[in-house]
């Protein structure tokens, strides 16, 4: 009789690579908001206003009609160095840049790129909003496994900041890059 043994390991990081597809939602976390209304460059902004959300550095719109994407403040798109160490392990990014969502229908679409130095590969999830009854949540959406790649997340009308989290396919090479 012919047995097969898996690995439970091999299992864990199956369901892993899973969770992080392009599309997968993963677990959803209530995040309430300091207030809904932000004001930039003189222009105030009707939006749920996360904990964290910083107009010092650039403030971006996401899903605004004329398609810009920056404000006065920011002056160009906003970029977050981010490192993934060679472990297997999951890493969260800092927070990144601001972005206020222009209306319930707004999507933010992360792009991250390794630096000319790393070699490593990375399976990425960004931060987005989903909105419950009458109120935002934050999740986590898989965007994707590569060294360098993109991917869309919702976003809703919401100012918040930029956040990504992943673990490197590449043990032990780590991966290092930027993100916005």
């Amino acid at each position: 009789m012919k047995r097969t043994t898996y690995s439970v390991l091999t299992a864990a990081v199956a369901l892993a690579g899973a969770a992080l597809l392009p599309g997968a939602a993963v677990a959803d976390e209530i995040t309430h908001p300091v207030s809904n209304t932000v004001e930039v460059d003189g222009v105030e902004y009707q939006a749920e206003v996360m904990p964290g959300f910083d107009t010092s550095r650039g403030v971006q719109i996401a899903g605004a009609p004329d398609e810009a994407r920056v404000t006065g403040r920011s002056g160009s798109l906003c970029r977050t160095g981010w490192v993934v160490p060679g472990t297997g392990s999951k890493y969260t990014s800092v927070q990144g840049c601001s972005v206020i969502g222009w209306d319930s229908t707004a999507k933010w679409t992360y792009d991250w790129q390794a630096n000319f130095n790393s070699s490593g590969r990375i399976c990425a999830e960004g931060k987005g909003f989903v909105k419950s009854g009458t109120k935002y949540v934050q999740t986590w959406r898989g965007l994707g496994c590569n060294s360098s790649g993109s991917g869309t997340v919702p976003w809703g009308n919401v100012a918040g900041n930029l956040q990504m989290r992943g673990y490197v396919t590449s043990v032990p090479i780590g991966w290092a890059g930027d993100f916005g």
